[in-house]
């Protein structure tokens, strides 16, 4: 959905040995040369002082609720003749969220229901989130993985207040379901 994705640590490796002039290596193939962590923007900046060579950054600690990126971007940094001062290169990444979809209904009809206020607790009994269903299926996405419950702490009209719901997010980039039904309040009518 194209939203900056913060928290994501992202490292910079070389890809084949780098030597100095004297041939000494500088940096070893497969090293870690430089670590940067995304900000509200999305955005991370490598601020080290890097040897000319190739390079290339890849994933390694995901943001919260999101999916960890196995792919490695390519770096080229070798030299470009004396009127290039710095060497820079911009990597677009596009992260994947962890899906959640909620879906509230009619236990006898299947039907979506609308007007029913829920929940979700996480393990530490936290509310995670929480909003009035509308008909539809609602999805909850970059959930973090774990253990939570789905509370409904209003019921629709003519509807009794269902039993919590719990429920694991595994890390996977499959849309995870988690329903919850709601019986109707039935009644007797006596005639003397």
């Amino acid at each position: 959905n194209d939203v900056p994705v913060e928290g994501a640590v992202y490292g910079v490796y070389a890809l084949e040995d780098i030597a100095g002039a004297d041939g000494e290596i500088l940096v070893e193939a497969d090293s870690l040369a430089d670590t940067v962590q995304t900000d509200a923007e999305g955005r991370g900046v490598f601020d080290a002082d890097l040897p000319l060579g190739l390079y290339y950054v890849r994933e390694i600690e995901t943001a919260p609720g999101y999916l960890m990126d196995e792919n490695e971007y390519p770096v080229d940094f070798t030299y470009k003749g004396q009127m290039t001062a710095v060497l820079t290169q911009e990597i677009g990444v596009k992260e994947t969220p962890i899906i959640v979809e909620v879906s509230k209904t009619d236990i006898t009809s299947g039907k979506e229901l609308a007007g029913a206020k829920l929940e979700i607790i996480d393990k530490d009994g936290n509310v995670y989130a929480e909003w009035v269903t509308d008909g539809t299926p609602h999805q909850l996405n970059a959930i973090p993985e774990g253990d939570y419950r789905l509370r409904e702490t209003y019921a629709p009209y003519g509807y009794k207040i269902a039993n919590e719901v719990e429920f694991t997010v595994e890390e996977t980039g499959e849309i995870q379901k988690v329903a919850m039904t709601d019986e109707r309040v039935k009644g007797r009518i006596e005639i003397y």
